[in-house]
Parts: C-alpha cells; sequence; structure tokens
C-alpha cells in the first residue's frame, strides 16, 4: 500500500486519493470483501522507522496507520511524531478516563483542536459532539501555517472597530500610618520613642524657625534636616534625600 500511494516519493499519487478501501487494495496486490470501509495499517513502534514510513503522513484515502505502543508515554511520542508529519495546529483525539493522561497529551501535542473521547472528523466540525465553533475551516494557527487555532467562523470576519480614549493611570502616595493635625499637635511628638530622627522640609521653612519649635517637642537630640524639597522636586533632589535617610536610618 505505501509503494502504490507513496511510490512517487513524499507526494500522495493522485491515483490513490478519495479511493474505496476495495479499490486500494486492488491496486495494492491484495483483496478484500467490497463492504470493508477502512483499511488497517501495522507500522512500526520505533520512532526512528515510524518517521520515515511513508504511511505515517497524511493519506487523503480509508487508510489508517496503527502503531502499537509499549507505554501511556510511547504513545504520546507517537502521537507527537505523526503530528509533526503534516498535522501541525490541526487536530488530534486522545481516548483515556485518566485525567493525568489526558493532560500529558494535551501539553504535548501541538494541535488547535485535541477532542477528549469522542470522533475526529465530525467532532473537529463542532456544534455536535462538543461546544467547539461549527465550522468546515479548522484554523490551524502559526504551527500550520494560518494567524488562528480557532474554528473558523464569522467572527473572524469581520471587522471590528475599537475606540479607546486617553485615560491618566492610577498615581498615588505613601502617608504615615499616624497624622497629627488637632490644636497643639507638635506636642504629640513627646510621646513618640526615637533616637534618630529626620526631618524634610523645604528651605523657607526651615528659614522661618519651624524647624527649632519642632527640636523642642522632640526627645532627642540627634536630627538631621533636609531642607531642599522645591514645589517640583527633580530625580537629583530625590536621590539626595533618600541617600540622606539610608546613612542616618532613622526611627522617625
Amino acid at each position: 500500500m505505501a509503494e502504490f500511494a507513496f511510490g512517487c516519493g513524499d507526494k500522495i499519487s493522485l491515483a490513490a486519493v478519495g479511493q474505496k478501501a476495495s479499490e486500494l487494495a486492488a491496486r495494492a496486490g491484495f483483496s478484500v470483501s467490497p463492504t470493508v470501509k477502512v483499511l488497517l495499517a501495522a507500522l512500526p513502534a520505533d520512532l526512528d522507522e515510524l518517521a520515515g514510513h511513508p504511511l505515517v503522513q497524511e493519506k487523503l484515502m480509508p487508510v489508517l496507520g496503527v502503531v502499537r505502543a509499549r507505554s501511556v508515554q510511547h504513545a504520546i511520542d507517537i502521537a507527537v511524531l505523526v503530528t509533526e508529519h503534516g498535522g501541525l495546529g490541526h487536530t488530534s483525539a486522545v481516548y483515556a478516563n485518566d485525567e493525568k493522561v489526558i493532560q500529558a497529551y494535551g501539553l504535548a501535542v501541538r494541535t488547535g483542536r485535541i477532542l477528549v473521547n469522542a470522533p475526529t472528523s465530525v467532532g473537529a466540525l463542532g456544534g455536535v459532539y462538543n461546544n467547539l465553533t461549527p465550522t468546515f475551516s479548522l484554523g490551524c494557527g502559526t504551527w500550520g501555517g494560518s494567524s488562528t487555532t480557532e474554528n473558523v467562523n464569522y467572527r473572524q470576519l469581520l471587522n471590528i472597530k475599537t475606540v479607546s480614549r486617553r485615560r491618566t493611570p492610577p498615581q498615588w502616595f505613601r502617608v504615615p500610618s499616624n497624622t497629627y493635625f488637632n490644636e497643639g499637635a507638635l506636642d504629640n511628638l513627646r510621646e513618640l520613642d526615637s533616637e534618630t530622627v529626620v526631618l524634610v522640609t523645604d528651605a523657607l521653612t526651615e528659614e522661618r524657625g519651624v524647624i527649632d519649635t519642632l527640636r523642642s517637642k522632640l526627645r532627642t537630640n540627634h536630627v538631621q534636616v533636609f531642607a531642599e524639597v522645591t514645589p517640583e522636586p527633580d530625580e537629583s533632589t530625590i536621590r539626595r534625600g533618600v541617600a540622606l535617610l539610608q546613612r542616618v536610618q532613622p526611627d522617625l
């Protein structure tokens, strides 16, 4: 059968495409009953031998290759190999009740449709045995040289406009967990146990004597002042402030 169908090389013979099983058998040199619908061809289980066998390719005739796998992993490896020979992105099927087997198969085989315990030809079309979108155009994704792995339908034929309005991304800043704003709030500073304090302010506030007032309210004499804050501080100013905080390691 391999010699008849692929005797001309890698391309399938046009004389074999679409023929009945009985006609194919006769052309290949053996006979079967006219009632036979499909021919099963035993293929080698060795992966290297299987990769070089003509009948591992897409056949376009009622001939199915059968490989006896030695284990679940061997069966998955066979499915991957067969898919690589002309079925990338299209359809594959697994018949199993073990979810681990189904998951391993789905992760390994590169097809757009992985059918579980369902007929492959009708199942891939969708709408009968599963929830796939009914179609006769099966996308194979970039694996198979197309743009989608979906069942192609009207949605791929629509020109969809998207109106996108400008928006400002969220902006935020972190504030202290405790903020004192009541009258005489500076006196609350006496209750804070601290050894090293950094006061962050601007030059004008320092000139007005506010810093001296704060010093008198603190329980520590270890006070550092960063008075370089401007209405629009640049990155260099921020970096100088961070450097001071990292060097002093204040607790307030």
